[in-house]
């Protein structure tokens, strides 16, 4: 398989330009061609037909097309008819559009049924078309690259263990450009060069930066664009490069020598790929004793630069592990963040208690709870749960939270609440973010609860006095759908010894072995069978059944419980 990608990478490009006006092919032949040679072959249609035929006939020899241009209104076939047909064979190929005289219509269907990547209207500057050309081929070459690169990686772990011997100075390296100075200079002097540099590549500017430089003259920190000289010419083909005479060499890159007093004359310049991944090029200059490179040599730099490419790399994955470490780390801060935003323990009041918990399924979530006097004989509590998982609905939840918090200390009646939470939610909300909350204030002298149940699991009352359990019925859309909407209210009178479970689709959801889930029906039976132990002990209950049934999978949702007894 990995030989098979490898040989599909190393296939000539091609692309393909259809047009019903000669003209018009001539002037992209004249801009493109050009501009292009090094990357791929150009081919050219008179009709979407024509271009349709010479597609397969290319793709059928073997070769990839990575960018289509075509006119919208030519004779039969139409453009984005065109287009979409070679979409539906390879969805990875670059597909632009030429309008002239094809409508708004024609462009926006295109755009929606042909997979089009981009569309220009003629007439058309040359730089703005080599500009948008070059911005996708460099978006075709990063999609390709994705695709291998699974693979790719899985071969380079196994090849890993085959190179340690032969490159044992740079595994065990502690500073990686310490260690190329080192084995850079030990190799200049074996193969008796007067100089040379390591070049290390920028992709996002598409520009070589000298990072190690050896002999008279100090160069580091030049940047050379890609293309642009010798060195830049070997990394844009990928090849190696000995040349003899640098002065009968119209690719040298005279700019450096003037600026360093340095005279070049023959250099071997390799590049440094590892994974399909340019990583640099290392440059040896001037055979000492006027001599040239030998063949010898170049092989020797072939080992240097297969070593060096793996260290840079194996460099790149450690400081990707850091970032990483990095993260958990913050992630960790975050959670103990999170944490805090959410209350105490409920300190304890003659009428009513709350015993609550919250177990993300990441480092942090998007439940949430909170419970609050709202005034000296009420009591104001939520339970809510974000649409999502991880840090953005962490974000969104204390965003969330805060907003129903701050509207029920002003003024706790649930319709008023939810309201103004959901109009200032729904503003904040981007397309898909949703937030579902019960909501609820108990009066301690009257033992009226209202409350409001915005798209939330529905809680469930279990009155001692009857040992019966039922659900607290209320529908209404969650906050960050709709705005306006008006929200419906409920009121119900409670008695003492009455409880109240508040509950994410955590608990009712979580998975066994099976795939089945824990359900209403166990959580009803825990509720009969401890309800008359205290709160503490009927939410630990719930939380232990949960995870007995659960048999520790993983799991898949935050879990967040709130016990309410008056």
């Amino acid at each position: 398989m990995v030989a098979r990608i490898r040989d599909e990478i190393m296939k000539k490009y091609f692309a393909l330009c259809v047009d019903d006006d000669q003209a018009v092919l001539n002037q992209l032949a004249a801009q493109l061609e050009e501009h292009f040679q090094y990357f791929c072959e150009f081919e050219y249609a008179e009709s979407a037909e024509e271009g349709l035929s010479l597609y397969r006939e290319l793709t059928g020899q073997g070769h990839r097309i990575w960018l289509v241009i075509s006119d919208q209104v030519m004779p039969g076939m139409l453009g984005d008819t065109f287009l979409a047909t070679i979409h539906e064979i390879d969805r990875q190929t670059i597909k632009v559009l030429l309008t002239g005289q094809a409508g708004l219509a024609d462009t926006v269907k295109a755009i929606n049924h042909a997979g089009l990547n981009y569309y220009i209207e003629k007439p058309w500057e040359k730089r703005d078309l080599v500009m948008i050309l070059d911005r996708l081929r460099t978006q075709y070459e990063i999609t390709i690259a994705q695709r291998i690169m699974a693979i790719e990686r899985e071969k380079w772990l196994k090849e890993l263990s085959i190179l340690y011997d032969m490159n044992l100075l740079f595994a065990s390296s502690i500073d990686l450009k310490e260690t190329l100075n080192t084995v850079f200079y030990n190799m200049l002097n074996v193969i008796q060069a007067e100089a040379g540099s390591i070049f290390l590549a920028e992709e996002s500017s598409n520009t070589l930066v000298c990072r190690i430089c050896q002999g008279p003259k100090n160069i580091t920190g030049v940047h050379v664009p890609f293309g642009t000289g010798i060195v830049g010419h070997v990394a844009q083909t990928r090849q190696i490069d000995v040349t003899s005479d640098v002065k009968q060499d119209k690719r040298h890159f005279g700019l450096i020598d003037e600026q360093s007093g340095f005279q070049t004359k023959s250099m071997v310049s390799l590049p440094l790929v590892s994974n399909d991944e340019l990583l640099g090029v290392i440059q040896v200059i001037n055979k000492r004793g006027g001599k040239v490179f030998s063949q010898d040599d170049i092989n020797l730099l072939q080992s240097l630069s297969s070593g060096a490419a793996l260290a840079i790399q194996n460099a790149k994955y450690s400081q990707r592990l850091l970032q990483e470490e990095r993260i958990r780390s913050e992630l960790l801060i975050a959670h103990q963040i999170q944490q805090g935003i959410l209350p105490d323990a409920f300190e304890g009041h003659p009428d009513i208690h709350f015993e609550a918990l919250n177990l993300p399924a990441k480092d942090v979530g998007g439940d949430f709870y909170d419970y609050f006097p709202v005034s000296a004989d009420e009591f104001g509590f939520m339970l809510g749960d974000v649409c999502g998982k991880g840090v953005p609905a962490a974000i969104f939840m204390a965003s969330a939270r805060s907003i129903i918090k701050s509207q029920s200390l002003a003024d706790p009646e649930p319709c008023h609440v939810m309201q103004l939470a959901n109009r200032l939610i729904a503003e904040d909300a981007k397309h898909g973010i949703f937030v579902t909350v019960f909501y609820g204030v108990y009066h301690t002298k009257t033992r009226l609860l209202r409350f409001l149940n915005a798209g939330h699991t529905l809680p469930l009352i279990y009155r001692a006095s009857t040992s019966s359990c039922a659900s607290l019925f209320s529908s209404n859309f969650p906050l960050g759908v709709f705005d306006p909407f008006s929200f419906q209210q409920n009121v119900i009178q409670l008695e003492k010894g009455d409880t109240l479970i508040l509950y994410t689709d955590g608990v009712s959801e979580a998975l066994n072995r099976t795939r089945e889930q824990f359900g209403h029906e166990r959580l009803i039976e825990v509720i009969f069978q401890y309800g008359d132990r205290s709160p503490k002990e009927l939410l630990h209950a719930i939380l232990e059944r949960v995870q007995e049934f659960s048999d520790k999978q993983p799991q898949h949702d935050d879990v967040t419980l709130m016990i309410v007894r008056v």
